[in-house]
């Protein structure tokens, strides 16, 4: 069975610059939040803490991800995007959202590394076309997905300890 967020629309669901660290202050405690941009779907609703962002079962590519954070201090995150190498890092501290991925180009996000810069723990959870979940990997510097084997991620959960 499929799963993943249902709701979906062209443009981010909730577009202001904080809407994402706004979703996560809402949540007791650090919060770390994230929407997908999925091939065919577009941007997906907002999830927190673990929760899966994507699709899993319709080979639906992932193609961006919006990250914002509240009370974890910073996150720092960057793709492996299909056809273009690593991305440039991006960090956020909860006064911003950070977008990483392409939109309108249909270019698949292959790996995502997600970092604390300034210590503590971050976990990722990809999924994979054809493989399924990788499990999750915890610690300061996580990488989930592949890079060199063009294998597009489908999904992903993050969360913060």
């Amino acid at each position: 069975m499929a799963t993943g967020a249902a709701s979906a629309s062209a443009a981010p669901v909730n577009n202001t610059a904080t809407s994402l660290a706004n979703s996560a202050e809402a949540l007791s405690g650090g919060a770390i939040c994230y929407q997908a941009h999925v091939q065919k779907v577009g941007w997906q609703s907002v999830v927190c803490n673990g929760e899966v962002a994507g699709t899993t079962g319709q080979s639906l590519r992932l193609e961006a991800l919006r990250i914002g954070v509240a009370g974890v201090g910073t996150v720092c995150a960057q793709a492996h995007i299909q056809k273009l190498g690593w991305q440039t890092p991006q960090c956020t501290s909860g006064d911003s959202d950070i977008t990483i991925g392409t939109t309108g180009q249909s270019l698949a996000i292959q790996a995502v590394e997600v970092w604390r810069p300034t210590g503590g723990t971050i976990g990722a959870n990809g999924h994979l076309h054809d493989i399924g979940w990788t499990g999750w990997v915890w610690g300061n510097d996580v990488l989930v997905g592949t890079v060199g084997q063009s294998i597009p991620m489908e999904a992903i959960e993050l969360g913060v300890r």
